[in-house]
C-alpha cells in the first residue's frame, strides 16, 4: 500500500516539473512522446536521426512481418534439397541466404544502421528454388 501511495505521489511531482517547464500540457505529451519514439528507434537500430513518420512505419513493418511469421507453419530452418533459405533482420530486409547444398550461409549485409547483423535460425524463411 505504502508503495503504490509512494508511487502516486512521485508521478503527480513528475507531472508537475513537467508542467512547470513547458507551457501547454499539449506540449508536454508532444515532448513526451517524441522522448518515446527516440528510444524505440534506439531500440530497433534506425538512430538518432530518424523522423517520427519512419520510426512508425519500421514499427509497423515489423508488427506485419510478425503477424504474418505467426501465421506460417512452423518449418524445419535447414534448407532441404529443391529448396533455399533467406534469413531477414527485424525490418524485413535480406542480410543472408543459404543456396541449397551445401548448406553455407551467405551473409548479404553484415552492417544494418551500423549494428552488426548474425543470422537467427529462428529467424530464416524457407523458399522454393526456381
Amino acid at each position: 500500500m505504502s508503495e503504490k501511495i509512494s508511487d502516486i505521489v512521485a508521478e503527480r511531482d513528475r507531472l508537475r516539473e513537467r508542467e512547470r517547464r513547458c507551457p501547454t500540457m499539449a506540449e508536454a505529451e508532444a515532448r513526451s512522446m517524441l522522448r518515446a519514439l527516440q528510444e524505440i528507434a534506439a531500440v530497433i537500430g534506425l538512430g538518432e536521426d530518424a523522423s517520427p513518420a519512419m520510426i512508425l512505419a519500421a514499427v509497423r513493418d515489423m508488427a506485419a512481418l510478425n503477424g504474418d511469421r505467426k501465421k506460417q507453419p512452423a518449418v524445419s530452418t535447414k534448407p532441404i534439397l529443391g529448396q533455399e533459405a533467406i534469413c531477414r533482420d527485424g525490418l524485413g530486409r535480406v542480410i543472408a541466404f543459404c543456396d541449397e547444398f551445401p548448406h553455407q550461409w551467405i551473409q548479404v549485409s553484415t552492417y544494418v544502421n551500423d549494428r552488426q547483423c548474425k543470422w537467427d535460425p529462428g529467424n530464416v524463411t524457407l523458399i522454393p528454388s526456381a
